[in-house]
């Protein structure tokens, strides 16, 4: 994995950061997101954005 800038952006406002991924059935080597035979899962899609809204809901309710 290449190198992050998110521990600048999280230094001074809070934040989560988290990768979302799959493993197709039969494959032991998948292609990476920038690599153009990359095949999206679009049930991964949708647990990232219950995820998220999970997320956001407990930050802007917290007391």
């Amino acid at each position: 994995m290449g190198a992050e800038d998110f521990a600048y952006y999280v230094k001074d406002i809070p934040g989560t950061f988290f990768i979302v991924g799959y493993m197709p059935e039969g494959v032991t080597d998948p292609y990476g997101n920038h690599h153009p035979k990359f095949e999206v899962n679009e049930a991964c899609m949708l647990v990232a954005s219950k995820s998220l809204g999970e997320i956001a809901l407990n930050r802007l309710t917290q007391t």
